[in-house]
């Protein structure tokens, strides 16, 4: 018997040899230059990008093999423009990569992992309409929250030193939550001292690198590990998630949010546009914005500040062109100095905050690029760090070079439009904020990098966003670690937000109660009933919030807002509220079917004024 199998197990072991070496020979990838080991594995590559050299790593190669390189089996990486234009550029074939879909910070996909052309055109335009809406209350509120960071900076660096990058960060997430909700998370108040939003936004990165290539339900043990960092980190989508659902919610009560993104895409004149966004699609977008904006802006700033500060005689210059700005600048004052634009420019070459690696998918058809084809089904990576160290366009690419004028600037710029967060990032610019009492700016103190007019991210940049290709996580931060929030799962937070976000309201106006609340199941829909009772004296607004809660399998938060409605009502006064529910909104994401599916059995229909607050619940059972 044993003797029977021997040429069996003798077949299937040559196989496993010759593969690799068909592989070698005569493979799709095997005229492509690179390292041998390519031919086989994909590990070197993957262990850089573990330990954060992959960047380093794909330049020596690059340097040796061209613009062309294989780096794995079914793995290649292209550096130079054209390459990067065939790749990315209008009229491209090549997707994102499978990854993308396992990037979440809600049930809903967002613009930046869409893999869909189509549906990424779409949401596109409509994303552009909420930016379009607040074009023009922009400028001054970017201003007035530079403005307060730079004063703190400057406070702080007073006792000795300042974390600039913290400030930054503060400044970023304030202007992204102004522009988005017309009402900012106060972040430049506190520093970000122990709020849970900052601990998340600070380890997002980390989160985004897990969900890429852990399984779904393994992060999801993260929010019980022993080890702090790793349970912060578990906890980063739902603590966005929740910060944002909150100011969705403050949003539909509160008179004191400005225009906003939010506003005008929750306006019955938008909704009634087809297509528009629900809720979760927005609150998915508004986080991710949160996520992409923070952490790039505040790690450009920092470097940008760090640059200018340490090199007196750039200092001085920029001083000099900063002063001859009139009392009353606009952003189109500040884009025509050309020094200043210039160093920015430089700054994001060098410190590219969209440095990691852009994976694409080749279309079946194959592309050719510099005259060697890559085959359909392969994967291709790019990266706008290594662009912006080709030698022919930049002959010192680690060196800070600012040119204002001639040709070299010209030849900078046009390749520069690949190398940010997207094509738009040559509109980013820092304004020069502060000044005496006459408006004029200050002269530069001691603290030199603290009295420098940075910190006014021009608005361009984040109106832009909505037009990017990618954002992606640089491999470096600035700052240090910061203070720990509490989790959701049962534990006391220091700062309940959504009841922070209602507290005065509610002493104000009054208080609400439900009672008698029913649950109807009728086919798809679902109707939440509840009576709603003002027991305050005085006419007042609540949001009545619809959650459901999954059972321990599903791997869901304990309650998932749902639906909600806004009521006002008279002091003493008595309102039905009637609320209805999809069945196709109780469904979850099922990674081995990659896609949604509802599973019948008990739901937890709540109802209260924010997932804190929940007022009463029912048991139903959902069947498909």
């Amino acid at each position: 018997m044993f003797l029977s199998i021997i040429p069996i197990i003798s077949i299937v072991l040559l196989a496993f040899v010759l593969r690799p070496l068909f592989n070698y020979y005569r493979g799709p990838l095997s005229r492509l230059p690179g390292p041998w080991y390519t031919h086989f594995t994909g590990l070197p590559l993957l262990y850089t990008r573990a330990v954060g050299t992959s960047r380093q790593h794909l330049r020596h190669l690059h340097k040796v093999h061209g613009p062309v390189v294989r780096v794995g089996p079914k793995e290649v990486s292209v550096n130079s423009v054209d390459g990067y234009y065939k790749v990315h550029g209008v009229g491209s074939h090549c997707l994102k990569a499978p990854v993308f879909d396992h990037i979440r910070f809600s049930h809903s996909s967002m613009l930046f992992t869409m893999r869909d052309p189509r549906i990424h055109s779409e949401r596109k335009r409509i994303i552009g309409r909420g930016f379009a809406a607040i074009k023009e209350e922009q400028e001054v509120k970017i201003k007035r929250l530079a403005s307060q960071a730079v004063a703190n900076i400057k406070n702080e660096a007073e006792k000795g030193q300042a974390d600039v990058y913290k400030w930054w960060r503060c400044l970023a997430v304030d202007v992204v939550s102004e522009m988005s909700f017309g009402k900012s998370f106060n972040l430049l108040h506190s520093g970000g001292k122990g709020l849970p939003l900052y601990t998340a936004l600070s380890n997002a990165g980390p989160c985004v690198v897990f969900q890429a290539v852990l399984p779904r339900r393994l992060i999801s043990l993260f929010k019980w590990s022993p080890v702090a960092w790793l349970r912060d980190v578990g906890l980063v989508a739902e603590t966005i998630f929740n910060r944002v659902t909150a100011a969705l919610g403050e949003l539909r009560v509160s008179s004191n949010c400005g225009p906003s993104i939010a506003r005008h895409l929750l306006s019955q004149e938008v909704k009634d546009k087809k297509p528009s966004l629900n809720d979760d699609e927005l609150t998915s977008e508004v986080s991710m914005l949160l996520v992409a904006g923070s952490d790039s802006t505040a790690t450009t700033l920092t470097y940008a500040t760090w640059e200018i500060a340490r090199d007196a005689d750039l200092r001085t210059q920029i001083e000099e062109e900063v002063n001859s700005l009139p009392n009353n600048f606009t952003a189109k004052d500040v884009e025509v100095l050309p020094l200043l634009n210039s160093v920015l420019e430089e700054v994001l070459r060098m410190y590219n905050p969209a440095g990691a690696l852009v994976e694409r998918l080749v279309p079946p058809s194959g592309i050719s690029v510099h005259g060697w084809d890559i085959p359909g089904g392969a994967m291709v990576y790019t990266t706008g760090w290594l662009i912006s160290r080709l030698e022919d366009v930049f002959p010192q690419p680690d060196s800070l070079q600012a040119p204002t004028s001639g040709d070299l600037f010209r030849t900078r710029q046009s390749r520069h439009r690949p190398l940010g967060i997207s094509s738009k990032c040559n509109h980013a610019e820092l304004l020069k904020i502060g000044g005496d009492e006459d408006g004029r700016p200050n002269k530069v103190s001691k603290y030199g990098l603290l009295t420098l007019r940075l910190g006014y991210l021009g608005c361009q940049y984040y109106r832009n966003y909505a037009s990017a290709y990618d954002v992606v996580f640089a491999n470096c931060h600035f700052g240090s670690a910061c203070c720990r929030g509490d989790g959701w799962r049962g534990e006391e937070q220091s700062r309940n937000m959504a009841r922070q976000v209602s507290a005065d309201r509610d002493e104000a106006a009054g208080l609400f109660n439900t009672s008698d609340l029913a649950v109807n199941i009728c086919e798809q829909v679902i109707t939440v009933t509840t009576v709603l009772k003002n027991t305050g004296c005085s006419k007042a607004k609540e949001v009545v919030q619809v959650y459901v809660g999954y059972s321990e399998e599903a791997d869901e938060p304990p309650n998932l807002l749902k639906r909600f409605s806004k009521v006002e009502l008279s002091g003493g006064k008595c309102l039905p509220v009637s609320i209805e529910i999809k069945k196709d909104d109780f469904r979850i994401w099922d990674e081995t079917r990659d896609g949604w599916r509802l599973v019948p059995g008990i739901y937890e229909v709540m109802l209260g004024f924010s997932s804190r607050d929940i007022k009463q619940s029912k048991s139903v059972y959902i069947s498909q």
